[in-house]
C-alpha cells in the first residue's frame, strides 16, 4: 500500500530525508510508482511509466548515499516530465499518433538539468494532442479529473493538472 504522506511530501522534505538517511531513494521511488499504479488506470495522468529504469536509478542513488557521495539538490527525488520534453531513448509523442515512434537520442534541456541535479524521471505526463488546449490526445485519450472522473482536467497539461489536483485533495484531507 502506498504511503500517501511520502507520496505527497514536498521535494525539499524528501531531499532532506534522503540526505539524513531516514528514507532511501528506492523507498521513495517505489512508493511513487505504487501511487502511479493506483491512480493511472482511472485518471490517465501518465502516458509512459518507467518502473524498471526508475528503480535501477533509485538503487544507484541509494548506493551513492550509502557511500557518502556528494548529493545533488534533487538526489533521488521522483519527477514526471510532460510528453513534449525529450528523454533520451524514451518516446516523445506529444500525445499524437504522428509521433508515436519518435525516440530522441538525447535529453531535452529540462531532462538534462533534472538528472544532473539527481532527480529520477519516473514517467511522462499526458498532454493535449500536439500540446493543444484540451486534455485529449489521439494516442492516449483524455486525462480524467480526480474530483469528478466524468470530466477532464482541461488544459494542455492534463497529466500534470491531474497530479496537482491529487496532491491538493490529499492536503485538504490531511488538514481535516
Amino acid at each position: 500500500m502506498t504511503d500517501l504522506d511520502l507520496a505527497f511530501a514536498p521535494a525539499v522534505d524528501l531531499a532532506q530525508m534522503i540526505a539524513a538517511r531516514t528514507v532511501s531513494p528506492v523507498e521513495v521511488i517505489s512508493n511513487s510508482l505504487s501511487r502511479i499504479d493506483e491512480v493511472n488506470q482511472k485518471l490517465n495522468c501518465f502516458c509512459f511509466i518507467w518502473h524498471d529504469e526508475a528503480l535501477e536509478a533509485a538503487r544507484v542513488a541509494t548506493q551513492a548515499v550509502a557511500r557518502g557521495d556528494p548529493l545533488g539538490p534533487l538526489h533521488g527525488i521522483p519527477v514526471v516530465i510532460k510528453d513534449q520534453a525529450d528523454v533520451k531513448g524514451m518516446p516523445t509523442t506529444l500525445g499524437s499518433v504522428l509521433f508515436k515512434n519518435y525516440f530522441p537520442d538525447r535529453d531535452s534541456f529540462v531532462a538534462e538539468k533534472l538528472r544532473n541535479a539527481g532527480a529520477i524521471i519516473l514517467a511522462k505526463a499526458t498532454l493535449g494532442e500536439l500540446g493543444g488546449g484540451d486534455t485529449h490526445g489521439s494516442l492516449f485519450g483524455s486525462t480524467r479529473n480526480p474530483y469528478d472522473p466524468d470530466r477532464t482536467v482541461g488544459g494542455s497539461s492534463g497529466g500534470a493538472q491531474g497530479l496537482h489536483q491529487l496532491a491538493r485533495n490529499h492536503e485538504c484531507q490531511s488538514r481535516a
